[in-house]
């Protein structure tokens, strides 16, 4: 499952959505190997059976069950799983956009982050959360997987703290509950008090929060989700716009097309024309 973003003003953003996002659970039998290979993506490896060697650039790191070892873009890399025993290991893979901001920010991170940790609970219910959408028929659902799987990202990122350089800390936890509320829930009649509620902090500290490391506020990123999830509806559906404004989460198609020009300079209509006449 892949789903096309198109973030705004993406060198003012601390975390740009990735153009594509994908999880995966599988098991190699004994003595299986991966690679060696060059990794296109930021790519989460998270062992739950069995050993792991995982060899990155001439480097060999083992990783233990309940370990994640995060992989980069452009990395020579090869896995060798456990020679006696099956070994099971899940993944996340989030693939950005190649802008300077972009490469930039991802350098950032990759500085200050750890190469291997352990899945923290958060990280697991993001997951789970994620993986109960591979079924899901909805094209919406698309855009609920990049936005937890860069919130697992960040979740891996969240014990690194403030490097000497002044880099961006990783999100607070309560806006990454916050993330994964929205992009499960953005159809809901959601209140403020219904996120504060969802990430056990009180509605004026998750406003500051948000303010602090997000430059927003939880309402305007929830409508914002809203606006994306329409968007991408719009080019890959022929729901109508009225259809597509209520199955988001607007009261009235008219508020969804305001919403529209105010985040992307067009109509519901123009955007969706625009997309099919470059598909054609």
């Amino acid at each position: 499952m892949a789903m096309s973003a198109n973030p705004k003003n993406i060198s003012k953003i601390d975390c740009p959505l990735p153009s594509q996002a994908a999880w995966s659970q599988v098991d190699y039998a004994p003595g299986g190997v991966c690679g060696p290979r060059i990794q296109q993506d930021v790519q989460m490896v998270i062992l739950d059976r069995g050993s792991l060697r995982v060899t990155t650039d001439g480097r060999e790191q083992p990783v233990r069950v309940g370990e994640v070892v995060c992989q980069w873009p452009g990395g020579h890399e090869q896995y060798a799983f456990d020679p006696d025993e099956v070994s099971t290991h899940r993944w996340v893979a989030l693939t950005f956009d190649k802008r300077s901001a972009i490469t930039k920010w991802l350098k950032q991170k990759r500085a200050a982050a750890s190469p291997i940790r352990r899945e923290s609970k958060l990280m697991r219910q993001l997951f789970d959360s994620a993986m109960q959408l591979v079924r899901s028929t909805d094209p919406a659902a698309e855009t609920a997987w990049a936005h937890l799987a860069l919130a697992y990202f960040e979740a891996y990122l969240m014990d690194e703290g403030l490097d000497e350089a002044g880099r961006v800390a990783p999100l607070h936890p309560a806006l990454l509950s916050m993330r994964s509320t929205i992009a499960e829930q953005f159809a809901e009649p959601l209140t403020l008090e219904d996120l504060a509620a969802a990430c056990s902090v009180s509605t004026n500290h998750l406003v500051r929060l948000c303010r602090e490391q997000l430059d927003t506020t939880p309402m305007r990123l929830l409508w914002e989700t809203r606006v994306d999830q329409g968007v991408e509806l719009l080019r890959s559906t022929g729901l109508t716009i009225s259809e597509i404004a209520y199955r988001v989460g607007f009261a009235n198609p008219f508020h969804f097309s305001r919403r529209c020009k105010e985040r992307h300079g067009q109509s519901p209509r123009a955007l969706r024309q625009q997309a099919w006449a470059t598909e054609g």
